[in-house]
This record gives C-alpha cells, sequence and structure tokens, in this order.
C-alpha cells in the first residue's frame, strides 16, 4: 500500500497509545517540522545563556554577600568574570586563564565558579539535545484525514456485472495483501513497504496440538492433532490503530484451526471429447454445492485423473460454509459448525515431483520414480494420493473492556455480530466494531485463498517446472499459517481503506458513506505509521521547552534588575547590590578614570555611567612598559581663598574621597 496519496492531518492530536498528556503530538509538514526544529534549538541556545545570568548572579550576589574584610585581586577579578561574562563557556576559561595568572595565590579558589560554568554548559548542551529530540520522543504514528473516508458495495446485487465487478476488487485486495503478509508477518519482516500500519502486524500464538474442530476421529492423524492460530484478545486502538482512550476501545479475537482431514470418495467417469473418450474421475463428497436452496450437485469436488498426464502443477480449491449462508457449499454432519467458518482446502499435487520423499500429509509423496538421463539414473518422488485435504475453521470474538463480563461468544463472522446488542456497547464502541465488522466477512482462510488457487501456496515459491524443492514435514502448518496472516493483513488494511475511502470504483460499485456521528468520528480515528512529508513533534516536550525557556529568560533579563531596584530603596548599602553595580564593566572603567582624576561623571548607581560634560577623558599611557594606566588629568589651578574662609576640612576631604569608592 503506497502512502504518498492518503491524506494526513497535520495540528495538535492525542495518540491514546501513549495517554493524555505523553501522547499529546503535534503534527506538521516536514518544511514546517524543520522549521520548527531551528526555532526550538535557537530558542534552547538563548535560554540557556540566560540560565547562566541566573546561574553567575546567584553566585556573584553569594561570595559579595558573605565576603568579610577586604578580598584581594583575584577575588575581585573573578567577581567582575561573574558579572561581565555571558556564557559559561567564556566565564570557564576566563576564571581558568585568571587560576594560572595567580598561581602563587589561592590557586584552587576559583574552582567553583569554574564548576558551576562548565556545568552550566553540559546543562545547556542537555538541553539542546533534549530540544532536537522532541520529534523522536513523540508519537510515530499519524492521522488519516479523509473528507471521503466510508467503504463500498455493489449497486445491483443481482447484477452479474456488479457481482463481477466487487469479486474482482476482493480479488485485487487479496493480491495485495498477500504481498505484504509474505514480507512483513515473515521471520525476516525487512521489506521497506513493512512501515504501513501502526503494528507491523497483529501478534497470534499457535498450539500445533489442539483439538480437532471436527467430529471425533475425523482429523487425519488425531482428535488432538490440529493447528491452532489465535490472536487472544487484541486491542482496537494498540493493535489496530483505531485511536482512542481506555473506554472507548473493544477488545477483538479471532481464531483459526486447522488440521487434514478424511474425506468420502467415489469413483465415476465423465464423457470427454463430445463424448468420444470416458475419463476416469474422483468425486469428493463432503457435501452438496447450493444455490439460493437449490442443489447445484451432490458432490463437492471432482477430479480428473487424466490430469497425471496433463503436466499440470499444483491446483489449490477452496469452498467456503457459514451456518447462516444458502449459497455455495454445505458441509456433512462431521465438518459442519453452527458456531465457526468452515473452509475446505482440496490441494492436488497432479504431476509435481519431488527429490526426497514427503512426508507432509497434504503434500504427501513417497511414490518412487526413475528416469534415465544421459548415463546416470534419477529417482524422483510424485504424490501418493490424487488429491489431499484440509479443513479450518474460523471464529470471531468482541468484548467491552469496561464490562467484567462484556465478551460475546467465540462464534462465526455472522453471529458475533447479533451478539453485541449483549455487551453494553457504546455508540463510539459499536462504531468501532463496526469498522472491524465490515471485514469479518473476507477475513478467513476461504477468502485469503480463493481467485489465487496455487500462487496462495508458499511450496509454489519453491517450484519450477513442476520441480518441487525438498519441503518441511509441516508443510501444511506452514501453509495455513501464511493464509491467517494474510486474512490479518486484509483486516489491517480495511481499516486504513475505509479511513481513505472508496476512490476510482468500477462500474456497478457504489460508495457507503458514514451516516451517524459515531460513524463518521471514525474517519479521524485511523492512525498509521508516520510517512514521508510529514514530522512528528511531542507537545509535552516543546512544550517544556517554549515554557522553561521563555521563564529562563525572562529571569535571566529582569532578575537583577528588579533585585537591585528593591535593593537600592531598601538597603542601598548592601553588598550585593554594591558588588553587582560596581562589578560591571562600565562602572569598572568609570572607577578607573576616576582613579586617574577624571571625576566628572553622573548614573554612578546605574549599569552605564556618563562623563557629565562630554568631554574628553585621559588617553592610555604606558607609564612602564609593564604598567600601562590611563593618563591623569592635570591638577586644576587653586581656587582663590575667600578672606573670611576657613581651610578645607579634612573631614569633608575625606568624605569626597570616601564618596568616590560608592555609587553617586
Amino acid at each position: 500500500m503506497s502512502t504518498t496519496t492518503i491524506p494526513i492531518y497535520t495540528g495538535l492530536w492525542i495518540d491514546f497509545s501513549h495517554g493524555y498528556l505523553n501522547g499529546a503530538t503535534l503534527t506538521l509538514s516536514a518544511r514546517d517540522g524543520a522549521f520548527l526544529v531551528s526555532v526550538l534549538t535557537l530558542y534552547t541556545a538563548v535560554a540557556g545563556v540566560q540560565f547562566w545570568k541566573l546561574v553567575a548572579y546567584i553566585y556573584h550576589q553569594t561570595r559579595a554577600n558573605s565576603a568579610i574584610g577586604d578580598q584581594d585581586g583575584l577575588w575581585h577579578q573573578e567577581q567582575a568574570i561573574l558579572r561581565n561574562t555571558g556564557s559559561p563557556n567564556a566565564a570557564a576559561f576566563e576564571l581558568l586563564f585568571g587560576v594560572f595568572a595567580w598561581r602563587n595565590v589561592g590557586r584552587r579558589r576559583a574552582t567553583v565558579g569554574i564548576a558551576l560554568a562548565i556545568c552550566t554548559t553540559m546543562i545547556a548542551t542537555a538541553a539542546g539535545v533534549f530540544a532536537g529530540q522532541v520529534t523522536s520522543a513523540a508519537s510515530t504514528n499519524v492521522l488519516i484525514d479523509s473528507a471521503g473516508c466510508g467503504s463500498w458495495t455493489t449497486s445491483d446485487p443481482l447484477s452479474v456485472a456488479s457481482n463481477q465487478a466487487w469479486s474482482s476488487l476482493i480479488l485485487q485486495s487479496t493480491l495485495a495483501i498477500s504481498q505484504y503478509a509474505r514480507a512483513c508477518y515473515s521471520n525476516s519482516r525487512t521489506s521497506l513497504t513493512c512501515g504501513v500500519y501502526t503494528n507491523q502486524t497483529i501478534d497470534y500464538f499457535v498450539n500445533p496440538n489442539a483439538t480437532c474442530p471436527f467430529a471425533s476421529g475425523f482429523c487425519l492423524y488425531s482428535d488432538s492433532a490440529a493447528y491452532e492460530m489465535n490472536t487472544g484478545l487484541i486491542d482496537s486502538n494498540d493493535a489496530l490503530g483505531l485511536n482512542g482512550p481506555d473506554d472507548e476501545r473493544i477488545r477483538y479475537r479471532k481464531v483459526t484451526t486447522c488440521a487434514p482431514i478424511h474425506g468420502h470418495y467415489s469413483n465415476d467417469t465423465i464423457p470427454t471429447a463430445g463424448g468420444e473418450y470416458q475419463d476416469p474421475v474422483i468425486y469428493l463428497n463432503m457435501g452438496p454445492m447450493l444455490a439460493g436452496q437449490e442443489k447445484i450437485s451432490n458432490y463437492t469436488y471432482v477430479y480428473n485423473i487424466h490430469s497425471l498426464v496433463d503436466t499440470y502443477g499444483y491446483q489449490l480449491s477452496s469452498f467456503v460454509a457459514s451456518p447462516m449462508a444458502s449459497d455455495g457449499w454445505m458441509p456433512t454432519p462431521e465438518l459442519n459448525r453452527t458456531d465457526a467458518t468452515v473452509t475446505l482446502l482440496v490441494l492436488a499435487q497432479n504431476s509435481v515431483n519431488y527429490p526426497t520423499p514427503s512426508d507432509d500429509p497434504w503434500f504427501s509423496a513417497h511414490i518412487e520414480r526413475k528416469i534415465s538421463l544421459l548415463d546416470r539414473e534419477e529417482v524422483y518422488y510424485v504424490g501418493d494420493y490424487y488429491f489431499n485435504n484440509v479443513a479450518c475453521t474460523d471464529q470471531y470474538q468482541f468484548c467491552n473492556p469496561n464490562l467484567e463480563h462484556g465478551c460475546t461468544p467465540l462464534t462465526d463472522g455472522t453471529s458475533v455480530i447479533d451478539e453485541l446488542a449483549y455487551i453494553g456497547l457504546s455508540d463510539v464502541q459499536l462504531a468501532t466494531v463496526t469498522r472491524i465488522g465490515m471485514g469479518l466477512r473476507f477475513d478467513n482462510i476461504y477468502y485469503s485463498v480463493n481467485g489465487r488457487g496455487a500462487s496462495a501456496l508458499r511450496a509454489s515459491e519453491t517450484c519450477s517446472d513442476n520441480q518441487q524443492l525438498t519441503l518441511q514435514k509441516n508443510q501444511w502448518q506452514v501453509e495455513v499459517d501464511s493464509m491467517f496472516a494474510t486474512a490479518l493483513a486484509r483486516l489491517q488494511q480495511s481499516m486504513v481503506d475505509y479511513a481513505v475511502g472508496p476512490t476510482d470504483l468500477p462500474p456497478g460499485i457504489k460508495p457507503v458513506y458514514p451516516s451517524t456521528y459515531a460513524e463518521k468520528a471514525m474517519c479521524r480515528q485511523q492512525k498509521i505509521k508516520t510517512t514521508t512529508g510529514f514530522q512528528n513533534f511531542s507537545f509535552l516536550g516543546t512544550a517544556i521547552i517554549i515554557v522553561g525557556g521563555t521563564i529562563l529568560i525572562t529571569l535571566g533579563l529582569t532578575l537583577d534588575t528588579i533585585v537591585s531596584f528593591i535593593q537600592k530603596r531598601r538597603w542601598p548599602n548592601n553588598p550585593g547590590y554594591l558588588a553587582w553595580i560596581l562589578d560591571e564593566k562600565r562602572q569598572l572603567q568609570r572607577m578607573a578614570f576616576e582613579g586617574a582624576g577624571w571625576k566628572e561623571w553622573q548614573k554612578c548607581d546605574d549599569s552605564i555611567p556618563v562623563n557629565i560634560e562630554g568631554r574628553h577623558l585621559g588617553r592610555y599611557e604606558a607609564v612602564h612598559k609593564t604598567h600601562p594606566e590611563i593618563q591623569r588629568r592635570p591638577a586644576d589651578p587653586p581656587p582663590m581663598l575667600e578672606l573670611d574662609s576657613g581651610p578645607p576640612s579634612i573631614n569633608n576631604q575625606g568624605s569626597e574621597a570616601a564618596r568616590h569608592l560608592l555609587p553617586h
């Protein structure tokens, strides 16, 4: 099945396989998804920078408020680095270089700052990785969003043309899903076509020693030699991709049991070539064939022995009987079941030959034949019987998980629908059952084979020009296992087909669209695997990045301003407040100029001090090649003293000098 033309829903939805919170998923086109990834990555980087500002601010203030007495030059340099370095990487390197520069003074004192910077870098890196993982942490499924979902049926059930078109569509479906079953239900499962459904396969377990599903003694080996394939109770959401919370789901079980069987036979002849010859035939009398209530033939199957010399390969015929059907095969009492759909498979090996004896009961071949090739004699083996029989039963069950005893009996596909009224299903659950029930008519061994003949056999894959490679001793189990897998693949495909809706219908076939609200709701509940051209994001992960990043960015941009505003008004002499103001690079520069005598400054308690007069300040000069400094301001001429003025106050001068040590 190609997913390139399937309409996919884009937007926010919940994948209930992961719950309401973890299952919240944002599906975008590939282009929009790439843009969102870029935005999230950039947003995370910006948040990482602001996170370092928070860490640096808190550590700077802790050091400033806990300082006792005068601190040395390394301490002040570390404070300046914490105050002015915008990234943790740069801060770590600067602190590390400071340690080496002051290697004879407190070498290990900056290790806390370096450790904080490194840890912040690691956290920011991890956040960046997390931002890139919001796609892998998201659901791997997408929702089908088709405006024309529904099924199809014949426009005229009595029309031969309509029924032929209907049969042709069923056969096309069988051919397609059989290829999927062979590729994806096998042990290798390597085909690129397997990544379509929410689950590649519907898992099932087998019992090779199951009870014979027919009359005692009628199974070929014993009453405990049947082969049972059982899905167990599967979840409509988890196994079939019908998205829904726990209380809206249903449970479904399919059980198929097969066994080689005995048969009732009779011999006769039939005229051929216009009555000129009489060919011997073998009749299989396992029940008559009906059309309506009218009997078409007394026998089930006829084999012309002349086929042995016509160099035919395998011939596989199938017959189905349903308890409620009035057409087709009516099985004998030994095979009749009122609680199962019964399929009879008849295999004629004809001229197929084997290099070694075949011990499989369906492909039994021990009759030795010899052929001379040049100077040697080759031995091969042919079938022991004209044909062999395998019969299967298909049974179904639905359960309401909201009820302790809410299960229908295990029965045939028609009767199980009649039992739904007794298990208390809600409208949504009933619509879900209806979705599954639409395919029950075809979800059996018969429709896995019908129309394909011998091509339905896995043995045909290793048979060329009637030369069959050696088969396994349980080849019949391999064959029915493949047919069961085809039926399960048909169920998976029918879920998707309904959601997509019927397209390109031939004449004689008409679409059937949903009518009730619950049925229409099913149109946007089918999940498939993420397809090319779309990308999923975890809404929870995206929200964490956006909300967490916004908080960090907001705090990083405003925390120091808010705290400083409060401190300035309530605790103007707080060491932390003063240190944060004076350790800012422009305030450090301002104090350096003031130390050189350039004192005309205002906004000295702000992050950006301003020279009052806007005049030129001293340039940088090297008083000594190892001791550059700011050019000192020339002394102003002394003011003229008033005759009644006293000498300058030492206290006033000291007080004036001290004021230059604090923000003005």
